[in-house]
């Protein structure tokens, strides 16, 4: 299972490189910095937590407008990993640890019309919408009802 989860996980990561020509320098640069921060923060995240769990963006859901907003993608797209941490920090960390580490083995963001969360088959997808709000405690209460 880790082999199929893997490719997901490499395409959803490598597709822009194989698109970097038609993609601008903003949209370039932008991408790189926030796979520089996932990394950071998934790191940090499989240490707490004792897991091994992958990340990624899914940059083929992002228009080309979005790299031209204020709004920071790294950002809206940590609010997973940030909320595994703290449940995996909290009282309650061990059950957290064994029902995060059991369910979640890849986690990946996108951009769409509407903020929502889905586990499927140990890949977590967060959509992120710019102006929401709320987004933390909205994916810390999903991961409450659905770990």
């Amino acid at each position: 299972m880790r082999r199929p989860l893997a490719l997901l996980v490499a395409t959803a990561i490598l597709v822009p490189s194989v698109f970097a020509e038609a993609q601008s320098l903003r949209a370039r640069q932008k991408h790189i910095k926030a796979e520089e921060q996932q990394a950071e923060k998934i790191s940090s995240v499989n240490k707490t937590c004792g897991t091994e769990i992958e990340a990624g963006f899914d940059w083929d859901t992002f228009p080309d407008e979005v790299f031209k907003t204020k709004y920071s993608i790294p950002l809206y797209c940590e609010h997973p990993l940030e909320a595994m941490r703290n449940l995996c920090r909290s009282n309650d960390g061990d059950l957290a640890k064994e029902a995060i580490s059991s369910k979640v083995s890849a986690v990946i963001c996108q951009y769409g019309e509407e903020r929502q969360m889905a586990l499927d088959e140990g890949t977590m997808r967060y959509t992120i919408h710019f102006g929401t709000r709320n987004d933390y405690r909205y994916v810390y209460e999903w991961l409450l009802d659905n770990l």
